[in-house]
């Protein structure tokens, strides 16, 4: 049995699918684009296909049994930002640059409800229970609505500027924050409060990925690695070497096996042109 299937997309529109390999305990390439990746997210489980979205608002579906899918186009949504799925694969969200999180349902690909933010809105996420909705904001705030009803419930001052992105943990115990502060935050699910800050990096967090059991914490910046952390005791357990900014970090779902996206330059033609790649890095087996 394989590692499983991803199907990513990118600003031309293109898709790719990729089976992976066994962990190779090193980076190495995986894909190639003609353009950046954007947007990249797949549901796991439930027996269901595995889908993803991309920048042009269409819902990307491929069989679990192989072969190319099919993309099913909706009605436009601006320039998205930031998007996520439900727990239940049931549902959809997806952040544009104008603050508008717009939900849809992944059956029917029709909106189910729309709200307008009069703040910053940047990654968003549902719990693991799927009973409440988180949105980061540009004011350091953690806002929690409930969920489907999307009223208020909190506003958490998480971070002195930016909040970036937010990632919960498998295992629900555990998410976490990161900020243009550089900071990662650790928050405990049932009390809502800070227990653990990482800090090796340097400049603002990009992305968060936890691993499958919830022991590891992955997080990336314009710093030129990405930092693998123990996530109870706050320990540097790996530095995974880039040669450029991270855009994006996840986690296999089953194994210690990350993958992750750059800001590599195609430098052989054009060194302005965006390579497109995608990486992998496994963990030793005694790790």
């Amino acid at each position: 049995m394989g590692l499983g299937v991803a199907v990513l997309g990118t600003r031309a529109g293109k898709r790719r699918r990729w089976r992976a390999p066994r962990p190779a305990g090193a980076p190495r390439d995986c894909l190639r684009s003609r353009s950046s990746l954007e947007l990249v997210e797949q549901t796991v489980g439930f027996g269901q296909e595995k889908k993803a979205t991309c920048l042009l608002n269409s819902l990307w579906s491929c069989g679990l049994l192989g072969g190319y899918g099919t993309c099913c186009p909706f009605f436009p949504l601006g320039e998205n930002i930031n998007i996520c799925w439900s727990p239940d694969g049931q549902t959809i969200a997806v952040g544009n640059k104008d603050d508008v999180v717009t939900f849809i349902d992944a059956k029917t690909h029709r909106s189910k409800a729309e709200e307008q933010f009069k703040f910053e809105v940047n990654e968003i996420s549902w719990n693991n229970d799927n009973n409440m909705f988180f949105l980061t904001n540009g004011n350091g705030c953690i806002n929690i609505l409930s969920y489907p009803e999307l009223k208020p419930i909190q506003s958490i001052n998480a971070h002195p500027s930016n909040c970036i992105c937010i990632k919960f943990d498998p295992m629900g115990k555990y998410f976490a924050t990161g900020s243009a502060d550089a900071l990662v935050s650790l928050w405990d699910v049932d009390e809502l409060v800070c227990v653990r800050c990482f800090s090796r990096l340097d400049w603002p967090v990009r992305t968060l990925s936890f691993s499958h059991d919830g022991k590891m914490l992955a997080s990336a910046s314009e710093d030129h690695f990405i930092d693998i952390a123990e996530v109870e005791t706050g320990e540097k357990l790996w530095e995974v070497q880039c040669e450029s900014p991270t855009f994006t970090v996840a986690w296999h779902p089953k194994r210690p096996l990350l993958a992750f996206a750059c800001d590599d330059k195609d430098g052989k033609y054009d060194s302005s042109r965006e390579a497109g790649t995608v990486k992998l890095f496994g963990l030793p087996n005694d790790s």
